[in-house]
């Protein structure tokens, strides 16, 4: 059922996981300009060897990071956008016309995660890819910072990021994932209609870190589990339709457009998540734009994870 929208109502992160692989980049430049340097200087016509130890789509994302670290402009932490904020925080998701892949953005326009469906993805479920996003228009992480997992029926996800900080800040090359958050989904039948309806657990550590017990290291056990449900929307009898307030954030009716709160609290507090579509100059051209708000206990990730996991919602 299409919900309608009821309108009158960073610090810089230090890159401590890429190091190797900017490392190795690194090394491969000086070897190939090394030897670039000594055929030129033996004049032997002898052809330079491209390194071969690392897939073409990884090592060219490396040297290609390796450049925007040079410069400066390379990201931070993917960590941190697991991490809660307490003010609450404004995005866009833009979505490309073939619905492949999730664009999250700053208001101003500076993309912040990628999120790409996997070509692999078979009957046995979905799986999403979310890389960091940096520099330039295409450049993102070689290999997904987090990967968001669905079963078959596509009603339950699992949202994991793909290495353990505490792993990473101990230079340990075996790292193991860790859930951030589970996503479940289900229909309710409200008035003469049925809305789509989700609950989110976001796993919490005893230490305060986002994120469940590191296989590895064995770091930050969980302490508790933080818990979000649907905001139902209410039955439009004259209208015949599901109506839900979106206090002008929205304005676009969409089969996506959600809300989550606190299991029992009160209606009138803000909602911890919104989701909502909106009208605006791309939507021209194949491609749709929604607006994506967000609190705490919800980290950027974790949030923008419950706005993708709609994606099969119609």
């Amino acid at each position: 059922m299409v919900m309608v929208p009821c309108l009158e109502s960073e610090p810089e992160g230090t890159m401590l996981w890429k190091l190797g692989a900017v490392a190795a980049a690194l090394k491969q430049k000086v070897q190939i300009q090394a030897q670039s340097v000594h055929i030129a200087r033996a004049n032997t016509g002898a052809e330079l060897q491209e390194p071969t130890d690392a897939p073409a789509e990884i090592r060219d994302r490396s040297f290609e990071l390796a450049d925007y670290l040079e410069s400066g402009t390379g990201p931070g932490l993917a960590s941190r956008y697991a991490e809660p904020r307490r003010a609450e925080q404004c995005f866009f998701v833009t979505v490309s016309e073939d619905a492949q892949e999730h664009t999250l953005t700053t208001q101003a326009g500076k993309r912040l995660l990628i999120a790409r469906l996997d070509p692999a993805t078979t009957g046995a479920g979905t799986t999403i890819g979310i890389f960091t996003a940096y520099g330039g228009q295409d450049a993102c992480s070689p290999v997904p910072d987090f990967r968001l997992q669905s079963d078959a029926s596509k009603g339950c996800w699992s949202l994991r990021v793909a290495r353990c900080e505490r792993c990473e800040s101990r230079g340990r090359r075996q790292q193991s994932t860790r859930e951030l958050a589970r996503i479940r989904h289900h229909n309710e039948h409200i008035g003469e209609s049925e809305a789509f309806c989700m609950d989110v657990e976001l796993l919490e550590y005893a230490e305060g870190s986002p994120g469940g017990c590191c296989q590895v290291c064995g770091a930050c056990p969980v302490g508790e589990v933080a818990e979000l449900t649907s905001r139902r929307p209410w039955w439009d009898a004259a209208n015949e339709t599901l109506r839900l307030g979106f206090q002008g954030r929205c304005n676009v009716a969409s089969e996506r457009n959600f809300q989550l709160e606190v299991p029992g609290g009160d209606r009138r507090a803000p909602a911890k998540l919104l989701f909502g579509e909106r009208e605006h100059a791309i939507n021209k051209v194949g491609k749709r734009m929604f607006a994506l708000y967000h609190s705490e206990p919800l980290g950027t990730v974790q949030a923008f994870a419950a706005a993708l996991s709609t994606m099969h919602w119609a």
